[in-house]
């Protein structure tokens, strides 16, 4: 459930509103009634529904009362904070997100909306245009059912009871009105009672006729039953499908977090252990650099101290391990943390100087 809604420079507003399940905001013209719900509009979705503004710019526009930023942003029960930022940069606008005050992409900003609780706007004006099934599954998206499905088979299983009963009594009468036509032409008057034959022709046509009617009957309700039993067969695997999508999202999703935090914490592992690490080897030498053995060949020759040739070997275990320390940021994906950025510094500013 969404807590609280903030804006920031939105219509020269600045403000965090408090909100409870049901909410009514109360005020004369111009007190911010209508700007609360943008804002929470503007956070939830990045445009206001219904309206022909729908572009960064035209947001910007319509909406900030600063040239350079407007927030909008909200708070939910489950300890989530969401923001969303209109940045004006140059002639154009963009804008960013932050999840629990840290800048997030937007795919994440999304992400982690979903698992806050599936947080839904509904646009009325546009739900009101859409044909009934498309407002059916809407509704029953909004507010799935809590109960299971055994209603519904039950009612499938009782209709299906009732087909096959109707199926049985229509066989009957067709029986029944096939021994009449049998009967009928069977009959073999004597002279003298044709006013009889004719009677018992009259009552035999009759019967026929309530048999036909009772069978037309049967077949009707048979096939209304026939197509109420396809809809809930419909309904039903509909029902299950939707399940399945929504079961193999969660399980794709808590596999997908439970990964991403392994990946974390190995390699903060590595970072710990990598203090405690000796210095690397010396790193391979670059064109126009000096090795350590050619070092080593001027010793020999007289050419240099042997206090140089130690700065040489200790300058070049320090660089190793200086590359070293890179490469383990570069690991943990820390390609512009405050940290490596110091590191580097130094790397430079030591090869340099030697």
């Amino acid at each position: 459930m969404i807590t609280s809604v903030k804006g920031e420079n939105i219509k020269g507003l600045t403000f965090e509103q408090p909100l409870g399940r049901l909410t009514l905001i109360l005020g004369p013209n111009g007190a911010g009634k209508s700007v609360r719900r943008d804002a929470l509009l503007l956070a939830l979705m990045g445009y206001i529904p219904g309206s022909a503004k729908k572009t960064n710019p035209e947001i910007f526009a319509a909406f900030s009362s600063s040239k350079e930023k407007m927030v909008v942003g909200f708070k939910t029960d489950g300890g989530y904070e969401f923001e969303r930022g209109f940045v004006k940069q140059g002639d154009s606008v963009k804008q960013g997100y932050k999840v629990n005050k840290a800048k997030s992409a937007k795919e994440f900003y999304y992400e982690t909306l979903g698992k806050s609780g599936g947080i839904k706007a509904v646009d009325v004006g546009a739900f009101m245009e859409l044909s009934d099934q498309k407002k059916i599954d809407m509704l029953l998206e909004l507010y799935p059912p809590k109960e299971d499905l055994t209603g519904i088979i039950d009612a499938a299983t009782k209709g299906r009871a009732k087909i096959l009963d109707f199926e049985d009594k229509a066989r009957a009468k067709e029986a029944a009105a096939a021994e009449l036509l049998v009967s009928k032409a069977a009959l073999n008057l004597p002279p003298g009672t044709l006013a009889d034959c004719a009677g018992a022709i009259i009552h035999a046509e009759a019967q026929l006729e309530l048999a036909q009617e009772n069978l037309n009957k049967a077949n009707q309700e048979q096939a209304a039953a026939a197509a109420a039993t396809e809809a809930t067969a419909k309904a039903e695997e509909k029902a299950k499908a939707a399940a399945a999508e929504a079961k193999k999202k969660t399980d794709d999703a808590a596999k997908k977090q439970a990964e991403t935090i392994k990946a974390h914490e190995e390699k903060a592992k590595q970072l710990e252990k990598a203090p405690e690490l000796p210095l690397q080897p010396v790193a391979p030498v670059e064109p126009g650099q000096t090795s350590v053995a050619e070092k080593g060949e001027e010793r020999a020759k007289g050419t240099m101290t042997v206090r140089e040739l130690e700065n040489f070997v200790e300058r070049d275990a320090v660089l190793g391990s200086f590359k070293f320390v890179l490469e383990a940021f570069n690991e943990a994906d820390c390609g512009s943390c405050m940290a490596r950025l110091v590191v580097l510094r130094e790397f430079k500013k030591y090869r340099k100087e030697g």
